[in-house]
């Protein structure tokens, strides 16, 4: 079976993602606890690569579970949330990137690279929804994607607290 096609992400999305090198990245760990960490990263290919150290955290999580999300925004009113699935990479997989990572200066974190490849996204541009489909590697609705988590929780509406 061959490797399933990144999602394709729209002109705003990958200008947003492109605009920027750093993301936050949302994991699960194995008692359900979601962990989420501030990382850089390069965007190549339709997919993310992310610097890290092989006994992070982030990663121990993504070998129990290869499954993430990340936000990217703008600090104001713009951002694409992308679930992804994710993959580790080490040696010779892993030193490509980590060699384009060093050249920009960053530290490399350890010898692995978490490589993660959107499935589906959420995004929000100046009060705008993305796009209006659902489903795997398509489009989703932020506001569906909250109301989806809030069912998950036993919560059906959108009410504050």
């Amino acid at each position: 079976m061959s490797p399933r096609p990144a999602l394709v992400l729209s002109g705003k999305e990958l200008a947003l993602v492109e605009s920027a090198d750093m993301c936050r990245l949302a994991t699960v760990s194995r008692s359900g606890w979601p962990h989420v960490v501030p990382v850089g990263y390069i965007y190549s290919r339709g997919r993310f690569y992310v610097p890290s150290d092989p006994r992070s955290r982030k990663v121990s999580n993504l070998k129990s579970s290869p499954r993430a999300t990340i936000v990217i925004d703008d600090g104001r009113a713009s951002g694409v949330m992308l679930e992804c699935s994710a993959r580790l990479l080490a040696g010779r997989a892993a030193s490509r990137w980590i060699g384009v990572m060093e050249s920009k200066g960053w530290q490399s974190g350890g010898s692995s690279v978490i490589e993660l490849a959107p499935r589906r996204a959420a995004s929000w541009f100046k009060g705008q929804a993305g796009g209006p489909e659902t489903g795997s590697g398509e489009r989703a609705r932020p506001r569906s994607v909250l109301k989806s988590v809030l069912n998950a929780r036993g919560r059906g509406d959108l009410r504050s607290d």
